[in-house]
């Protein structure tokens, strides 16, 4: 298992891919936050005013912690791209055949690739937050951060890469059942972004035509949390749920993932 993990990691660094996502997370999180600060001088600027001028609780929201919170979500879509196309296209250069030959249990291949599916998840994550968070503090101040402020922090980071882990859990399964770099790319970003953008859909169904007032579908979807989980102040209640439903979509796609891989040739 170690010599599978040391080989996995030397593949990911050799990877232009891995860098040139990390590079274009970075990037996107640094335009967003001067893109929001290029729209707030000009809504100022429109109403003679200037960032100064504004009231204390609301330059609150502009500083490096704020965009902190903001970019650490931007992570996901190149989390996406750079999983989908580290562990499918193993199976498109035959590396995966390679490594069953040798006597690799499959449990063990599949389990080296959902770790570096989270070291991905990881890494992109605290880089596109740290970019939000230079870049913020470099347009409005980093803004004083007290001991709890700094604890509610880490407890964002650690909440946020838990939606990863289990959204990435997922995306793996798909990369291992579908095997082709292509499709699984097309079928994990259509998951990631169109049935996102679709839920609050069926939940119009649910309530106007199925008569259902309490279901909402969003609470069981990981990305949800995302919107959740970006923020310093969030009840016990909606981290419980939140972690609930991360654990139920890493478990249960692993268990899929791991069995399907067991069961079908190569």
């Amino acid at each position: 298992m170690l010599n599978l993990l040391r080989a996995d990691f030397y593949k990911l660094l050799r990877r232009k891919s891995f860098y040139v996502c990390a590079i274009l997370g970075i990037i996107v999180a640094c335009l967003s936050t001067v893109l929001e600060n290029m729209t707030v001088n000009y809504s100022l600027q429109g109403m003679g005013m200037d960032f100064d001028s504004l009231p204390a609780m609301y330059r609150l929201y502009f500083s490096g912690v704020s965009a902190f919170s903001r970019t650490i979500g931007i992570a996901a879509i190149f989390i996406t791209i750079m999983v989908t196309m580290f562990v499918a296209s193993e199976f498109s250069f035959g590396t995966i055949k390679n490594i069953i030959t040798t006597g690799k249990s499959r449990i063990s291949v599949y389990t080296s690739k959902l770790i570096m599916a989270l070291v991905i998840s990881t890494i992109y994550t605290l880089l596109c937050a740290l970019a939000g968070f230079v870049t913020g503090s470099i347009l409005w101040g980093t803004g004083e951060i007290t001991r709890t402020e700094y604890l509610e922090i880490f407890r964002m980071i650690g909440l946020i890469i838990a939606v990863e882990f289990s959204m990435q859990a997922v995306f793996t399964m798909i990369s291992f059942i579908i095997r082709t770099t292509g499709a699984a790319m097309t079928v994990n970003l259509i998951i990631g972004t169109i049935v996102s953008e679709s839920l609050p859909i069926i939940n119009i169904v649910f309530k106007r035509m199925l008569s259902v007032e309490e279901f909402d579908v969003l609470k069981y979807w990981p990305y949800t949390y995302l919107g959740v989980f970006n923020q310093l102040e969030i009840s016990t209640d909606q981290i419980t749920q939140g972690l609930i439903v991360c654990a139920v979509a890493f478990v249960v796609p692993t268990i899929i993932g791991m069995f399907t891989f067991q069961k079908r040739d190569i």
